[in-house]
C-alpha cells in the first residue's frame, strides 16, 4: 500500500460540498492531519446515512469514512466508520444559534481529525512510511483549545467534545430517555410471583450516570387465596453505564439502584361471590444488572436482572387463618424498549 492509497472519505448532503461549513471542516481536518495522508475525499449523498457512507467507503477503498447526522439545526453527530475494524464511532455537538457556519465547520473538522488519527497512523505505518512529526496547525487543535476571550462558542465546544481514541460504545448521547418494559418477579422462600409492566424516564447527569424514576404494577396468584396479589410500585434511583462496559457500538452493560414503594393489595373471592381485600405498604430497595442492545441511533432494547428487598414480610390471612407469606426478598427481571430524545 502506498501513501496515496491511504484515503479518508467525508460524506455531506447534496449541494453542501462547497458550503462554508464543509470548506471549514475539510480545512481544519487537513491542518490537523498535516502530511499524514492526501486531502480527504469529499462526496455528496442525497440522504447521508450509514448505508450511503459504507457504499462510498467501498467505492473509494477508504480506510475510514465519516458523515454528519443532523438531529436539529443546532445539533450534529459525527459518525465515523473504520473499515479495518468494521466499527462505528460517534461524537455529538450542540452549537449555539449564534455560531457561524465556518466556526461550526472548524469545530467539526478538529474533532473528526482526533477520531481518525489512530487509524491514519496505523495505515501510514503499514504503507512503510515512518510517521513524521506533524507540523503544528495554523489553527487551534482540539486538545489545545482553552476558554479565552477570543474563543468562539464553537471552538470551545470542540475542546469539550474532542473524543478520545476509545470508542464509547456508540450509545445515544441525548440527555433524556423514556422506556416501557415488561416485568416479572418471584419470591424467595415465600410467594411474590407476578407479571406486569413499568414505565420510567431517565435524565443524564454525568458522562455515565443517569437519574431514573418510574411507576408500574404486577399481578400474580397466591396459593391459599381464591384471588391474587396486585403490586403497585413507584421507584426512583440511579443507573451507571460506564464506557468501559461497552462492547463495540451496539452492546452496553450497566448497574441500577432504586428506592421503591410497594403497595400490595390481596384479594380473595369468598364462597358467596363477594371479595375480601387486604392491603399493605412496604418501602423497598432494588438493584439489577442491565444490558442494552442498540437497535437504532435512538431506540434501545434493554433487559435487567436483579433483586428486590422489601422492609417487611406480609402474612395473608383468610377467615383468621394465615394461608401464605409474602417474603422480603424477591428476584426481579425486565425487558423493554428505551427511546432517547
Amino acid at each position: 500500500m502506498s501513501l496515496a492509497a491511504v484515503v479518508v472519505g467525508v460524506v455531506v448532503a447534496s449541494g453542501q460540498a462547497d458550503s462554508p461549513r464543509a470548506n471549514a471542516m475539510i480545512s481544519a481536518l487537513v491542518e490537523s492531519l498535516g502530511s499524514q495522508i492526501p486531502a480527504p475525499e469529499l462526496r455528496e449523498a442525497a440522504t447521508p446515512s450509514d448505508a450511503s457512507a459504507i457504499a462510498i467507503e467501498d467505492d473509494l477503498a477508504a480506510i475510514a469514512v465519516a458523515w454528519l447526522s443532523e438531529r436539529s439545526p443546532d445539533e450534529t453527530i459525527i459518525r465515523v466508520h473504520v473499515a479495518r475494524l468494521d466499527r462505528w464511532m460517534e461524537r455529538p455537538f450542540r452549537f449555539a444559534t449564534s455560531d457561524l457556519p465556518n466556526e461550526r465547520g472548524r469545530a467539526l473538522g478538529f474533532a473528526l481529525a482526533s477520531m481518525l488519527l489512530p487509524e491514519v497512523d496505523f495505515a501510514t505505518q503499514r504503507a512503510g512510511k515512518a510517521t513524521a512529526p506533524r507540523p503544528p496547525p495554523t489553527g487551534p487543535r482540539p486538545e489545545a483549545l482553552q476558554p479565552t476571550a477570543k474563543d468562539t462558542p464553537a471552538a470551545n465546544l470542540a475542546a469539550k467534545a474532542a473524543p478520545s481514541n476509545k470508542d464509547d460504545g456508540g450509545q445515544p448521547t441525548t440527555r433524556f430517555s423514556a422506556a416501557l418494559s415488561a416485568i416479572a418477579a418471584g419470591g424467595w422462600q415465600g410467594q411474590a410471583a407476578g407479571w406486569g409492566g413499568t414505565g420510567d424516564a431517565e435524565m443524564r447527569v454525568g458522562t455515565s450516570l443517569w437519574l431514573r424514576a418510574g411507576i408500574g404494577a404486577r399481578r400474580g396468584a397466591v396459593t391459599g387465596l381464591n384471588g391474587n396479589d396486585t403490586v403497585f410500585l413507584a421507584l426512583g434511583g440511579i443507573v451507571w453505564r460506564p464506557a468501559f462496559a461497552a462492547i463495540g457500538p451496539t452492546f452496553q452493560f450497566g448497574l441500577r439502584g432504586d428506592a421503591r414503594a410497594l403497595y400490595h393489595r390481596f384479594s380473595h373471592r369468598q364462597w358467596d361471590g363477594s371479595f375480601e381485600h387486604q392491603a399493605t405498604l412496604f418501602p423497598a430497595v432494588a438493584t439489577a444488572a442491565e444490558g442494552t442492545y442498540r437497535l437504532s441511533p435512538r431506540l434501545i432494547l434493554v433487559a435487567g436482572l436483579g433483586v428486590e428487598i422489601a422492609f417487611g414480610i406480609a402474612d395473608i390471612a383468610v377467615a383468621g387463618r394465615n394461608v401464605a407469606t409474602v417474603p422480603a426478598l424477591r428476584g426481579i427481571g425486565d425487558v423493554g424498549l428505551r427511546w432517547h430524545f
